[in-house]
C-alpha cells in the first residue's frame, strides 16, 4: 500500500513502512529516504514543528556573533609617536595588578619609532616583579615584538586562526 501527502514544498511518500521526504524543489531521482518514520504524515508534521523550548542555551552561531569582552588592558588603533597617553595609561593599570595582561586584540601595528618606549614600558612593568601577558597579537605585532627581545619580558599570544 502506498500514501502520498503533498505538504507545501515537500512531498511526503509512505510506502511499506518506509518514509520518503522530497523536497518540490528536487527532480524525483532525489529523495531523501527516513526509514526510521513509519508513522503516519500528520504524525512526522508534528513532530518536526514542536517548538524549542526557550531555557536552551543560546546555539552556537548566536555565541558567534556576540563580542567578546576584552581582558585586561585594551590597546586599540596604532602605538605611535602620540601614544605616550596610552603607555602611561598602561603603565597606571599595572600598578593595580599582579599579573598583567594587555589585550591587543584592537591594534593594528606598532610604528617602528615607538617600540623603543613600549619596550621600556613592558620591561618596567616586568621589573616591577609583575607578569605581563600581551594577548591576541597579529602576525605583523608579534614578528615585530620577537625581534626587539620581548620574549624576555612578557608571554606573547598570538590571535587564534581559524
Amino acid at each position: 500500500m502506498s500514501q502520498t501527502s503533498r505538504a507545501g514544498p515537500v512531498s511526503i511518500r509512505i510506502d511499506s513502512g518506509r518514509t520518503q521526504i522530497t523536497p518540490a524543489s528536487l527532480a524525483a531521482p532525489w529523495p531523501m529516504v527516513l526509514s526510521a518514520f513509519s508513522s503516519p504524515p500528520r504524525a512526522m508534521a508534528t513532530l518536526i514543528s514542536l517548538p524549542v523550548p526557550s531555557g536552551l542555551p543560546a546555539t552556537s552561531s548566536s555565541v558567534a556573533n556576540t563580542p567578546k569582552e576584552s581582558v585586561g588592558f585594551l590597546l586599540k588603533g596604532v602605538v605611535g609617536a602620540t601614544s605616550k597617553e596610552m603607555l602611561q595609561q598602561l603603565s597606571i593599570y599595572a600598578n593595580t595588578k599582579q599579573e598583567v595582561v594587555v589585550d591587543m586584540s584592537g591594534l593594528l601595528r606598532i610604528d617602528f619609532n615607538a617600540v623603543g618606549g613600549f619596550f621600556e614600558v613592558i620591561r618596567a612593568i616586568h621589573l616591577s616583579q609583575k607578569r605581563v601577558i600581551l594577548s591576541n597579537l597579529n602576525e605583523l605585532v608579534a614578528a615585530l615584538l620577537e625581534v626587539f627581545g620581548m620574549t624576555k619580558h612578557a608571554i606573547l599570544m598570538r590571535k587564534k586562526t581559524a
